[in-house]
């Protein structure tokens, strides 16, 4: 009887030492989870960290892309209206043109020989009405071009005057209009370079903008992903728990 009892006795220490290990063992099991749900929580809460920089940098892209594309439209708009303008310069550079060469002819005509054509003195006294030359003058300066007499000569004097001082103004004009036209050549290639830039400035903030978006999608990923492993965590904590509870009962 006394061995008997020895022996339920080593039997009973032995499943004491078995419930107490598995016990512990149980616990530890659980401490691991826990710690590996922490992780999980920590992963989870720096994904969303990540998520919400990858929100403010696309917004930021999406700004720049925005103000970039206002500046080149803005650009592109100026440099239509100048073009319009420009292109609006050259009738008129040729029209003075024509005028300046339409009164050195009949500068040349008036000081000619005698009997000009009908039709080169119908262009001088045109040329003479339009610079309001006394009436005269005008009548008069077909037949004394090409004469002698002095008064023929005065004619011929006060109807040149009139017409170089016509054309010294114009002359004038037309080296101030050159310049002008010059000047607006200048200007358009400086907006041409200005929307150039600016069409490389937004192909790069458009680019961004792209990348940010790409970005911002693999965040979504990971956070969606951390909150699956959490979730899976918890589940697999929660089970090994139960197992826990029931092992220590």
């Amino acid at each position: 009887e006394t061995k008997f009892a020895e022996a339920v006795g080593a039997a009973l220490d032995a499943s004491m030492d078995g419930l107490a290990k598995a016990h512990a063992d149980a616990n530890e099991t659980v401490a691991e989870n826990e710690t590996t749900v922490g992780h999980l929580e920590t992963a989870l809460f720096e994904s969303n960290a990540m998520k919400e920089k990858a929100d403010e940098s696309l917004q930021n892209a999406t700004d720049a892309e925005l103000q970039a594309q206002e500046k080149k439209t803005e650009a592109e708009n100026a440099l239509e209206t100048h073009t319009k303008e420009e292109k609006g310069l050259q009738p008129k550079k040729l029209l003075m043109e024509a005028e300046f060469g339409g009164l050195k002819e009949v500068q040349e005509i008036a000081r000619g020989p005698a009997d000009p054509a009908k039709k080169e003195i119908i262009k001088v006294q045109k040329a003479l009405r339009e610079v309001e030359a006394p009436e005269a003058l005008i009548l008069g300066i077909g037949a004394a071009i090409g004469k002698q007499t002095p008064m023929d000569q005065h004619f011929v004097n006060e109807a040149t005057k009139m017409l170089y001082d016509k054309s010294a103004k114009l002359e004038g004009e037309l080296e101030t209009f050159n310049e002008t036209v010059d000047e607006a050549a200048k200007t358009t290639r400086t907006m041409t370079s200005t929307v150039e830039q600016l069409t490389t400035e937004l192909n790069a903030r458009t680019e961004e903008q792209s990348d940010a978006k790409k970005h911002q999608k693999e965040c979504i990923a990971a956070v969606k992903e951390a909150e699956k492993q959490k979730k899976q965590g918890e589940k697999s904590l929660e089970k090994i728990g139960r197992a826990s509870c029931r092992e220590r009962v």
